[in-house]
């Protein structure tokens, strides 16, 4: 393991810097794309994924249908898994339209409820002969308080403790049919809004509710606990991805005068279009086996980037991995990486 780091006033300082010029670069990059400067490299499309199974959750809309028509295109078998089966069916059936011959399911998952993550791990443990990747993209942005059937936050459960528990629970399938299993967790510049997780009062109970603080919490956790997993388990790749800021539908959960704001085509040159931030996914799934670094697992069209300096805090980091484990009431077996009771 690492040395281990702990973050202090200045990680704080510099993270509120990192936070101020990520956003800046990226709104004046977005710009440069609009008006036309193609400096953000493509997804190779030479690169094939014949034979390999690809999990994409939220794979219906926005930056998931994206990726699980490139990941079709590309020759994998798609998993589609959401919460509206319904129309997942009309736009795997469009995927597969494209694409002759792809092969394009859909199956229910909730994300909020743990009860069907575990039915859907289960049935995909039982039904799929192999699982190559899983992308966890799914994500909620809500202005509100929300709490799940069993009291947490709800965007640290979908976001954060539901893409957990549906990794480790496919954590064992996935190495013992892969070759090369992958874990993307599709995280957000807003991670580098906090700079740790208020454990004490982690379902926003005393505190006063601060929506975008609960997402940033929600995204830092995320990118914590990809770095802790990629140094836990070697056998497994495991990434956290910036997919930067895209015009998706991640705002239909946002107050009305926020959506009208950031869908207006006024401000669209701000923002990436969903196809480039769904590159920046695409990118990590087919990256080189052989750059892979453990050690900085976090990537921003198709490179390391370096994540802010709080989320560099190794002890949050082992601190983050024990109550996650508490929380969903994980065991620990022989290897000492927790998998679902």
């Amino acid at each position: 393991m690492p040395e281990v780091r702990d973050s202090s006033i200045f990680d704080e300082l510099e993270t509120r810097f990192y936070s101020l010029k990520d956003f800046i670069q990226e709104f004046i990059l977005n710009v440069l794309a609009w008006m036309g400067f193609a400096f953000r490299a493509k997804p190779d499309p030479s690169v094939r994924l014949d034979g390999q199974t690809v999990i994409v959750t939220g794979g219906n809309k926005g930056i998931g249908r994206e990726v699980s028509t490139d990941m079709a295109r590309r020759g994998a078998r798609v998993i589609i898994a959401c919460r509206d089966v319904k129309e997942a069916e009309k736009v795997a059936q469009e995927i597969k339209d494209k694409n002759s011959n792809s092969v394009v399911k859909v199956k229910s998952l909730d994300l909020s409820s743990i009860d069907s993550v575990k039915k859907f791990s289960e049935e995909v443990i039982r039904e799929e002969s192999r699982i190559d990747v899983l992308v966890n993209n799914a994500g909620l942005m809500i202005h509100d308080k929300r709490r799940n059937e069993k009291g947490w936050e709800m965007m640290f459960a979908i976001n954060y403790l539901g893409h957990v528990y549906l990794t480790m629970a496919l954590r064992n399938k996935m190495k013992q049919s892969s070759p090369d299993p992958r874990v993307i967790f599709v995280s957000s510049m807003a991670h580098a809004m906090v700079f740790n997780i208020d454990w004490n009062d982690l379902h926003w109970e005393r505190k006063r509710w601060w929506w975008n603080e609960a997402y940033g919490a929600s995204k830092y956790a995320e990118i914590l606990f990809a770095r802790e997993l990629a140094q836990r388990d070697r056998g497994l790749r495991v990434y956290s991805v910036d997919p930067g800021t895209s015009q998706t539908n991640l705002f239909d959960g946002m107050h009305p005068f926020v959506r009208m704001i950031t869908t207006n085509k006024l401000v669209s040159p701000f923002f990436r279009t969903v196809q480039s931030a769904a590159n920046n996914v695409i990118h990590t799934v087919i990256y080189p086996r052989d750059k892979y670094n453990p050690s900085n697992n976090f990537h921003q069209d198709g490179k390391e980037k370096t994540p802010s300096p709080c989320a560099l805090n190794q002890r949050e980091q082992r601190l983050l991995w024990t109550m996650t484990r508490e929380i969903l009431g994980m065991k620990v077996p022989e290897d000492g990486i927790m998998v679902p009771a």
